[in-house]
């Protein structure tokens, strides 16, 4: 792993850096840590990066800040949820920003039961690095993997846990409509423009 010092001018792009990551580098992550002066680069660990992962597969109840929070916490540390002004996320899953310990295999899902329903909750990592399929974590690629073979399937005829179906779908954000009654009826979409 190499290690690298970089200094900003400006604050502002300081914390525009820091609040977009994940950022890669030919598919490669750089795991990025905010340090201050007076801390050495031995004390810094590169076993943390923040994502934005989608959980689908919610019944519409569960399209929420908590539900984000109480998902997002199976994977790691929950630093915020895509909601609007009232808790709700509109599409067709909800997204969660999480720090996630890239040292440890990715969390694929979780099983959730709501009410007489156990519904599996798949997770989606946006901008998603290079990861071994075999064992799914990010600090160990494939192409330094011994047991796994370049089109990501072990060598011992197993095939892989992990793949490339754990990044993103598109996004399917839900228009949202106001409707007024009265003398006459007034339709507003207040949801994303439909392309």
């Amino acid at each position: 792993m190499n290690k690298f010092l970089v200094e900003f001018q400006s604050a502002t792009e300081k914390h525009r850096v820091l609040l977009e990551r994940p950022w890669s580098f030919d598919k490669f992550l750089l795991c990025i840590q905010d340090c201050v002066g007076c801390t050495t680069s031995k004390d810094i660990t590169f076993t943390r990066e923040s994502f934005w992962i989608q959980l689908h597969d919610l019944l519409f109840v569960g399209m929420n800040k908590t539900m984000g929070e109480r998902l997002g916490a199976t994977i790691g540390f929950v630093i915020t949820v895509d909601v609007d002004a009232n808790d709700m996320a509109w599409g067709s899953y909800v997204r969660v920003k999480v720090l996630v310990d890239i040292s440890k295999p990715l969390a694929i899902g979780h099983f959730l039961n709501m009410g007489e329903k156990r519904l599996w909750i798949s997770f989606k990592y946006e901008r998603l690095p290079m990861f071994c399929f075999q064992f799914g974590v990010i600090m160990h690629v494939k192409l330094r993997c011994p047991s796994s073979t370049s089109d990501g399937g072990s060598r011992e005829g197993q095939p892989a846990q992990y793949g490339p179906w754990l990044g993103p779908v598109p996004s399917q954000k839900l228009p949202r409509i106001s409707i007024e009654g009265g003398n006459g009826l007034k339709i507003q979409t207040i949801g994303p423009k439909q392309v």
